[in-house]
């Protein structure tokens, strides 16, 4: 399969992996628009893709009747404790059975690794990170009980099995991706290696707070209502008309006044304000950089857009591109 092909065939892989498969095309060539220059780099009309995305979602729908009714397992277990799972799980591989897998041999998975860690708590607490930013944990919505990792949003009844392989402690654990809710097929296996056992039931997650305590600094370039018209990763990935999340973005609007306040889609409140190149946040204590760039005959703004992914899982915040009006 040609690179343009594996890259929208991955957008659509991802989005039926999600929540349902009633995956319109308009989303899967907003994913890819936003991916691209991250999943392969080959850019394509918006024509052909739309070509190609048929043609995969059409082998894809015929290939089987998993698409037209997502798999749940039971997921109403009893807990059952399991003393030896307590502690930290270092994610190590990603294999497809549990006999390809051979800590002599190195990884089999030469991609990165979506899942970096799991924690165990005792009484079926979990603490999970991903493979980004500076791999914070942070509480997952998972639980578990003897043998079983129980997914409840998304219905899955994930087995682990814990093995003793050259004096270390590894942990297969089924990841029941879309390939296994929707697909029907059948799950791959994560491989973690034991860091330690300890119970980390009072663990609070490492949250990163900006100094907010700056004097107010007039900037001529940021007074005015600005409007929103996209949401890229890099500024880099932003190009005029040519959007990548059109609809359905929760900041609508920002309206900075002179003297240092802002209205956040409509709404003012003290916890808002602004000084220089910075939007203050004091109930979430973030400073985020807004960097004003001409472009053609329009001026945007590049506001860093800092949620629980920064604040929480240390990942470099993403940024909200918004249009100056009048």
């Amino acid at each position: 399969m040609d690179n343009f092909e594996n890259d929208i065939g991955r957008v659509i892989r991802d989005s039926l992996s999600r929540n349902t498969p009633e995956t319109g095309f308009n989303s899967v060539w907003e994913k890819y628009q936003k991916n691209k220059g991250h999943i392969g780099g080959i850019y394509m009309s918006k024509k052909v893709v739309s070509l190609v995305a048929a043609l995969i979602i059409v082998l894809s729908f015929t290939a089987g009747a998993a698409f037209s009714q997502m798999r749940a397992d039971k997921t109403d277990y009893s807990f059952v404790d399991d003393p030896g799972v307590i502690g930290r799980w270092l994610a190590v591989d990603f294999v497809q059975s549990i006999e390809d897998f051979s800590p002599d041999r190195g990884p089999s998975w030469e991609g990165k690794l979506y899942l970096n860690e799991y924690a165990f708590i005792n009484g079926g607490r979990m603490l999970v990170s991903i493979n980004e930013g500076n791999k914070n944990l942070v509480n997952s919505s998972e639980t578990w009980t003897k043998g079983i990792i129980i997914n409840q949003g998304e219905k899955t009844a994930s087995a682990y099995v814990i093995e003793e392989i050259g004096g270390a402690q590894y942990m297969f654990c089924e990841w029941k991706s879309g390939d296994y809710t929707i697909r029907g097929m059948k799950p791959c296996y994560y491989v973690l290696k034991k860091v330690d056992s300890e119970d980390y039931s009072t663990y609070e997650p490492t949250r990163i707070e900006d100094n907010i305590d700056y004097p107010f600094e007039y900037n001529p370039q940021m007074p005015g209502v600005w409007e929103s018209v996209d949401f890229v990763k890099t500024i880099e990935d932003f190009k005029p008309y040519e959007y990548a999340f059109p609809d359905r973005l929760y900041l609508n609007q920002l309206k900075i006044s002179e003297d240092g306040a802002v209205a956040v889609n409509g709404n003012s409140a003290a916890i808002w304000s602004w000084t220089g190149e910075l939007i203050l946040d004091k109930a979430n204590k973030t400073a985020s950089k807004c960097i004003i760039k001409e472009i053609g005959d329009d001026t945007y703004m590049f506001y860093e857009w800092k949620t629980g992914d920064y604040t929480l899982m240390g990942m470099d915040p993403q940024y909200y591109v918004l249009k100056k009006q009048g």
